[in-house]
């Protein structure tokens, strides 16, 4: 299972919240709170997997976190290549032949069904 991956974006200051003076600040992947006049103020640092500061460009943001993710749930759309079978009744509405709908009502039972759907997953090298 993939690792969550957490990222923040400083985004620029808008004028009503420059009266403190205070800001964050940026330093590799961990961002920090400091007075105006540049002192740490104690107890305000947080550390992320990727931290942004306000001159990132949406395209950096894409390059570095979506990218890839994009790219795999393309890739593994509809992996078989095999064209699905599309339908509509008055009793089932519209639906896709050979696959079934599970309801859940639980928590556990989702854990189950996800646990299900890991156990038919198959990776191959290319």
């Amino acid at each position: 299972m993939e690792k969550i991956c957490v990222a923040v974006r400083v985004r620029p200051p808008v004028t009503h919240d420059s009266s403190s003076g205070a800001f964050w600040k940026v330093d590799d992947n961990r961002i920090s709170l400091h007075k105006s006049h540049g002192t740490p103020i104690s107890g305000i640092s947080y550390a992320f997997d990727h931290v942004f500061d306000e001159g990132c460009t949406n395209s950096r943001v894409y390059e570095l976190l979506t990218k890839d993710i994009i790219h795999a749930a393309v890739e593994g759309f509809n992996v078989e290549n095999q064209k699905l079978q599309i339908h509509e009744s008055l009793e089932r509405g519209i639906f896709v032949a050979g696959l079934r709908e599970e309801i859940v009502s639980n928590a556990e039972q989702v854990l189950k069904l996800i646990e299900s759907g890991e156990g038919l997953h198959l990776e191959t090298k290319t």
